[in-house]
């Protein structure tokens, strides 16, 4: 257990009473010198209690771990969200371009054949983007605390890209599927509906991670 330089400070002044009691109490009178030992012999273990769950103050969170400087530090985290807000919005652009395709098939716009095309076009788009974000490490200029942040935020919007992958891929499976020749492009994109909504990403979150990167970095 690790105590505090104030914890020996106060076992210090404890000693010094008392050694100075000690004298104290003798020199009473025979009939209040009982009362003085039995405070004495009360006081005395509740204090030598109290003193061993002093432990010294934990760090701060915000104890930088780095070398680098804070100016470092910040250019580095403000590159890397730029990056990240980058692939953010391929994501939505990946996305929008399959609800765009979703209706062009439900409002024959687009053949079956077309929709597929398109599908495939935009799920080899979004596995680029969903290997980018794999790489987009978190910057060694930054304490370790901030990149256990940045890690945490990087695996829900890893899982948020996986969930889409995998809607995409069902959506070209259905398409494929030989079963569904006869169906209707308008109860096929009922049906790629139905499995978008089953297959939804969990929403991603990123404020709460973001404002306290920027806090401990004084952005």
């Amino acid at each position: 257990m690790q105590f505090s330089n104030a914890f020996y400070h106060e076992l210090i002044i404890l000693l010094s009473i008392l050694i100075l009691l000690i004298p104290a109490i003798m020199v009473f009178k025979r009939e209040n010198r009982w009362k003085m030992l039995l405070a004495f012999f009360i006081i005395v273990p509740v204090f030598v209690a109290y003193l061993p769950g002093k432990k010294a103050p934990s760090s701060p969170i915000e104890h930088i771990e780095t070398d680098f400087t804070p100016a470092q530090r910040q250019a580095a985290f403000q590159q890397w969200f730029k990056e990240y807000q980058a692939g953010l919005d391929n994501f939505d652009k990946s996305w929008q371009k399959f609800n765009e395709t979703v209706g062009g098939l439900e409002a024959e716009e687009l053949s079956r054949s077309e929709a597929a095309a398109e599908f495939t076009g935009i799920l080899n788009q979004a596995q680029t983007y969903h290997q980018a974000l794999a790489n987009l490490l978190p910057p060694p200029e930054l304490a370790v605390t901030e990149q256990e942040l940045i890690s945490g935020l990087l695996e829900e919007t890893q899982s948020v890209s996986a969930a889409q992958l995998l809607i995409i891929e069902k959506t070209i499976n259905l398409l494929e599927d030989e079963t569904t020749t006869q169906a209707k492009q308008a109860e096929l994109a009922n049906e790629i509906k139905k499995l978008a909504l089953l297959h939804r990403p969990v929403y991603l979150d990123i404020m709460p991670k973001i404002t306290r990167l920027k806090t401990s970095l004084k952005l």
